[in-house]
């Protein structure tokens, strides 16, 4: 029988889950959050870029209103696709200027197919994240409102394709994310 993993969502949540591996089925299983020396630690500035399509998370036309489309999209190195991880789970896009805006989930939905936003930092349920290490550089991105549903693009390699919430699903390529630190 396959051991258990743990799952941290971020150092500041300190929350353990304990889970049995199963293979392509909803709820995979987590392994820890990489440590210092890895990819993803508490707090930094990361590129985060999907593993099946190669492209990078955006904030489609570095729009910085309530709202904004959160994509998928050629890497180019522009601040819409530098993201803020911070110690109280929220995730922050660098184009706006003072990070009141964050990583959301719209209206907090739990829905499959829920579109990923900007929308003002307020601290809610839909605004928090934790990972799951996959192995090496490669996680899921996992909304803590959602019972553990996750950041995912699909199938899709196309550029502007929307970021939404979906079922976590073990081997499903949509949801596989690299984090790479720019900066703390």
């Amino acid at each position: 029988m396959p051991k258990p993993f743990r799952m941290i969502a971020l150092a500041a949540m300190a929350t353990v889950l304990a889970a049995t591996p199963a293979a392509a089925t909803a709820n995979p299983d987590p392994q820890p959050l990489p440590r210092d020396g890895d990819t993803v630690q508490a707090a930094g500035w990361y590129r985060i870029k999907n593993d099946n399509s190669g492209l990078c998370l955006d904030v489609e036309g570095a729009r910085t209103g309530n709202g904004a489309q959160v994509i998928q999209y050629q890497c180019n190195g522009n601040y819409n696709q530098l993201w803020y991880i911070s110690g109280d789970g929220s995730i922050k896009p660098r184009h706006v200027s003072s990070l009141t805006r964050c990583l959301a989930i719209g209206k907090s939905s739990q829905a499959n197919g829920a579109d990923a936003i900007l929308w003002d930092c307020l601290g809610s349920p839909g605004q928090k994240w934790g990972f799951y290490q996959l192995g090496g550089n490669v996680n899921k991105i996992v909304n803590m409102n959602s019972q553990r549903k996750c950041l995912a693009i699909g199938r899709s390699v196309v550029a502007k394709a929307d970021a939404i919430l979906w079922d976590c699903i073990a081997t499903s390529p949509g949801q596989k994310w690299q984090f790479y630190k720019i900066s703390n």
